[in-house]
């Protein structure tokens, strides 16, 4: 209200000041004005940023268009120079470079449940030679002898040698891990502080995430 109107107001009026709220927030912005078809550069944004998948969508890019166009910034960014044949035309390359498939590059992790003993886990978390004891039960993780395959009783790969112990080979993914504390009767608390201890000695090639 403006003060000129706050000063005439009549004595015994009462001013309320009205509330609102706006349930998750809200964004207020400018629109811009944006033609697309006049640009010479265009910018794709991965939605999540990989050194490796941005290499590959700008190696995917310039094979296709058979030119040098494209180039990885960083890596969540790729910056695509229009070719002649789509100057003017922007949109079209836009949709023809949101139509490519292909493979991004996935990070091995390991998700801890704590609370309901759930481990989920990706194909390729390996495991380095180490070897876990747990509350009596014992897992090895060796590197294979040269002369493994030709020794007599040489143990194989995933063999369990005794009732609370379990030899793998160097290289074991984590599945073989969790799969030789099924068959020893390690409980899942086990299991996680296993996999807490694997991954602090340095032998968990994978992101841990504990919930």
């Amino acid at each position: 209200m403006p003060p000129e109107e706050l000063v005439n107001l009549p004595i015994g009026s009462r001013m309320v000041a009205s509330v609102g709220q706006v349930l998750g927030g809200a964004i207020v912005e400018r629109e811009i004005n944006l033609n697309l078809n006049s640009r010479a550069r265009v910018y794709m944004n991965l939605h999540s940023p990989d050194f490796t998948t941005a290499f590959r969508l700008a190696k995917l890019i310039n094979q296709k268009l058979g030119i040098r166009s494209a180039r990885a910034q960083d890596a969540g960014t790729v910056e695509v120079s229009v070719p002649d044949s789509y100057l003017g035309n922007t949109v079209e390359l836009v949709s023809f470079i949101e139509n490519l498939e292909i493979s991004p590059d996935h990070t091995a992790k390991v998700v801890l449940d704590e609370r309901s003993g759930t481990v989920v886990m990706g194909g390729s978390v390996r495991i380095s030679p180490i070897a876990i004891s747990q509350n009596g039960l014992n897992i090895q993780v060796k590197l294979p002898s040269p002369n493994a395959q030709g020794e007599q009783g040489a143990q194989a790969e995933g063999t369990t040698l005794a009732s609370n112990v379990f030899m793998l080979k160097g290289g074991a993914d984590l599945k073989e891990i969790v799969d030789g504390f099924n068959k020893i009767g390690a409980s899942s608390k086990d299991l996680i502080e296993v996999l807490k201890a694997v991954k602090t000695a340095g032998a968990l090639h994978a992101e841990l995430v504990i919930r």
